[in-house]
């Protein structure tokens, strides 16, 4: 079989766990698969020296020009390299990528990371937003992969998604030795500082009581606040922060007496044959055993959901009983990525092409409206009022979905209501400035606080 161009999409290629399931796809399949690569924010990493990486502008709260020209990118990339099939990862280079494969005509596969790659709470909080990742979803039909199987549901109840796969997290089990623990009191933490992990701070906030020494390995935007806390709470001698490390194998075969961490480093840690101390979603959850095993394996390893069940006398005596920790040969024979890649491959050998041509017209109609309207090209395209209704214009006829007519409805409504309330304030204005009556003054003000009670 010929060899497919795949485009990888992703806003970061930094160094994480989405880096490294990446990097399994790419190193397990390179022989089958052409790969480029376009990222917003990259690091140079070794495995890719061979690649073709481009790189553009996605950012959270984009412009309606930025948008544009993030599309326009994919579409060059598409057609320069002879791409096959675009694959994007979230967050923020998700629409161009579904609007470009409509502009292109290739099939598109979307990778779900965790249930913010779904809500878009903390990623994108716009209206606009919302109406096109369900719209896409639910008719473009794209060819959906899910690391955790709590968002099938999600995806066909809410999104009424119907191309949907579940592939675990995997790991190359070949790269992680059988270790020989070290009784040793000292325990390796892997994770990424920043606001979404902050369950490194609880795990701080409770080594007094633990006589352990603790190694960070990560870096991010709360490294500097989780290194202030370790000296408020005079931790210096416990813990050492080490910042981003490539090797991790090689970091986690230093002698340590377990490893804590969530998602793909509960894989490496077990695969390494150590105790792993489950964190994540602000808490500490506890030891994984084969119980917890079973609870999060579906879950790509995470707690979320789990009830806080952290016993410190159970992990202080953790090596009294280390064979219920030990999970080596469980995570060799289910989640080795020789196993997954083959899954993915498949999909990507199978995806098609949905054809959906409003996507193509709402595309066109925000090109020809920003070269008119300079204020329209630099508006957020998230909340903006004038995107709203080029994407009313475009989709109201064809779509069916209850909750996304419900949100046509909604917020017509408001943003009519807002565009009323915009002229009273002018009236308002010329009123205060040519110096009529006071009563025509009153009488505005009893106008906005009966019509606009939320004001």
């Amino acid at each position: 079989m010929e060899k497919k161009n795949v485009l990888i999409i992703s806003d970061n290629f930094l160094k994480g766990g989405l880096e490294r399931h990446i990097l399994n796809q790419y190193n397990g399949l390179k022989n089958k698969i052409n790969f480029v690569f376009l990222f917003s924010n990259y690091i140079e990493h070794d495995d890719f020296k061979d690649s073709k990486i481009y790189h553009y502008e996605v950012e959270r709260d984009i412009t309606v020009n930025k948008f544009l020209l993030a599309i326009d990118k994919i579409v060059e990339i598409v057609v320069k390299e002879k791409i096959d099939i675009i694959h994007v990862h979230p967050f923020n280079s998700i629409f161009p990528a579904f609007i470009a494969s409509q502009i292109t005509k290739k099939p598109i596969v979307y990778t779900v990371h965790g249930f913010a790659s779904l809500s878009f709470i903390n990623f994108y909080s716009g209206i606009n937003n919302d109406i096109l990742f369900k719209i896409y979803l639910n008719n473009c039909n794209p060819a959906i992969i899910t690391v955790n199987n709590d968002h099938y549901n999600v995806l066909q109840n809410k999104y009424l998604a119907k191309n949907i796969y579940y592939i675990p997290n995997s790991i190359n089990t070949s790269l992680f030795k059988n270790i020989k623990l070290e009784k040793n009191n000292k325990w390796l933490l892997i994770s990424r500082l920043d606001k979404d992990k902050m369950e490194v701070e609880e795990v701080l906030k409770i080594l007094n009581k633990l006589d352990i020494s603790l190694d960070i390995i990560g870096d991010g935007e709360k490294r500097e606040y989780l290194e202030n806390l370790t000296k408020e709470l005079k931790l210096e001698d416990k813990v050492t922060f080490k910042g981003f490390k490539d090797d991790i194998p090689k970091e986690i075969n230093k002698g340590y007496n377990g490893i804590i961490g969530v998602g793909q480093v509960v894989l490496e840690g077990l695969c390494s044959n150590l105790p792993v101390l489950l964190i994540g979603y602000k808490k500490i959850t506890g030891l994984i055993d084969k119980k917890l095993l079973d609870d999060i394996k579906d879950r790509n390893f995470i707690n979320c959901n789990l009830a806080n069940e952290f016993d410190i006398n159970e992990f202080e005596h953790v090596n009294d009983n280390l064979k219920k920790y030990q999970l080596r040969d469980e995570i060799v024979k289910n989640y080795d990525v020789k196993i997954t890649n083959e899954k993915y491959y498949n999909i990507l050998m199978n995806t098609k092409f949905w054809q959906f041509d409003s996507l193509v017209k709402i595309y066109d109609d925000l090109k020809k409206v920003c070269s008119e309207n300079e204020m329209l090209a630099n508006e957020q395209i998230s909340n903006s009022k004038n995107v709203f209704y080029i994407l009313k214009e475009n989709l109201s006829l064809q779509v069916t979905d209850p909750e996304i007519i419900n949100i046509f409805k909604t917020y017509d409504s408001l943003f009519t209501i807002q565009n009323l309330k915009n002229d009273i304030d002018k009236v308002e204005y010329k009123v205060d400035n040519i110096g009529l009556r006071e009563v025509s003054k009153r009488t505005i003000r009893n106008f906005k606080k009966t019509f606009f009670k939320d004001e």
